[in-house]
């Protein structure tokens, strides 16, 4: 990669590319287990591991709202149809295709109708770019919202006390009494915020985040609270799994949980105040460019690696070195098998 490509790079970006893919990749590892093995000392351990990385696809979300909601760069409505929301609609209709053929293959059943049922859901994993959808058609409405330093600020506000504040308090008393949960939930629907719910907030909050100085006791207190959501995180799901009497996946929900939210702010302000090294800059993009690859296919050679040699989560493995190790293992044979596929011209547009 010549000099002038990388002088127009944010490598803090491309890193965070790099372990937001990682991060997801391992999510879906310890998934395999998370379900399955409950109670026993390998669910705790696959709670811990699940537990830290679920702020995985909220960076990938963040990295895109700092870009693409960057008022130095001019972004037409023409443009974002017909070259942003055609790119992300093709890719998911292809890929969304492999598995639907990949499971037609696996189950030995060929059925048309079936194929094009599943190709239209899509792989659970690929409901990203169905909602990169929804926020890109959203951009030129952000872009107006970021104009303003302050109708940014107000925009966040609302996306924390309305999507994040609101919902875990909600859930919360649910947790005690189902019942009034259910009511207060009721009663917060009639208001109907929804302008700053959901993936929305952590768009903003990327673009703000990369473009405004936070003061050092605003970051001191973020890095704090995304320490203490780690670990309650862990603690607060084996306690309600065990109160349940089976998994519990209450705190893992990442739109509109306050503890991912610490955590996805405190990972993305690190990795942007790094020097990240000059030297490494190169294998550092080339590696951040395979990561929607990564993305996209990880879950098919997971599946392949189960179907042909029997390897899963749930193998007689200590899920202490076996989720991580694992997990590396899938995340660079994905790398290896994306490098492969950008060399074939016509599978090349399908993961760029």
């Amino acid at each position: 990669m010549n000099q002038s490509a990388l002088n127009h790079r944010i490598l803090s970006f491309d890193v965070l590319r790099i372990i937001a893919a990682f991060a997801v990749v391992m999510l879906h590892v310890s998934a395999g287990r998370f379900e399955n093995c409950f109670p026993s000392y390998e669910w705790e351990i696959t709670n811990i591991y699940a537990s830290i990385v679920r702020w995985g696809v909220p960076i990938f979300v963040m990295i895109s709202g700092a870009l693409f909601l960057n008022h130095d760069k001019k972004i037409s409505i023409k443009k974002l149809y017909t070259k942003n929301l055609f790119r992300i609609i093709y890719i998911f209709i292809f890929w969304s295709l492999c598995y639907a053929l990949c499971d037609s293959i696996i189950n030995n059943s060929f059925n048309l109708l079936d194929i094009i049922r599943l190709t239209l859901k899509g792989p659970i994993h690929l409901w990203f770019l169905k909602m990169l959808i929804g926020l890109y058609i959203a951009v030129p409405i952000l872009r107006a919202v970021t104009q303003e330093k302050r109708l940014e600020e107000y925009f966040i506000l609302i996306a924390i006390l309305t999507a994040f504040i609101i919902p875990m308090l909600i859930t919360a008393i649910g947790l005690f009494d189902e019942k009034v949960g259910e009511s207060v939930q009721k009663y917060y629907d009639v208001f109907r915020i929804r302008i700053a719910s959901d993936y929305v907030g952590f768009f903003v909050l990327g673009h703000y985040l990369y473009n405004y100085q936070l003061s050092n006791v605003l970051k001191r207190f973020i890095f704090l609270m995304a320490l203490l959501s780690a670990i309650l995180v862990i603690l607060l799901t084996h306690w309600h799994s065990h109160y349940i009497g089976e998994p519990s996946e209450v705190f893992y929900h990442t739109s509109h949980n306050l503890f991912i939210l610490f955590e996805s702010m405190a990972i993305f302000l690190i990795i942007n105040q790094m020097n990240v090294p000059l030297n490494y800059s190169s294998i550092i993009v080339r590696l951040s460019n395979l990561t929607l690859g990564v993305y996209l296919i990880h879950m098919l050679l997971y599946r392949m690696a189960y179907y042909i040699f029997g390897i899963n989560t749930l193998s007689s493995f200590n899920p202490y070195f076996f989720i991580p190790c694992y997990s590396l293992i899938i995340f660079a044979a994905s790398c290896l098998v994306v490098f492969l596929l950008k060399k074939i011209p016509i599978i090349k547009k399908f993961i760029m």
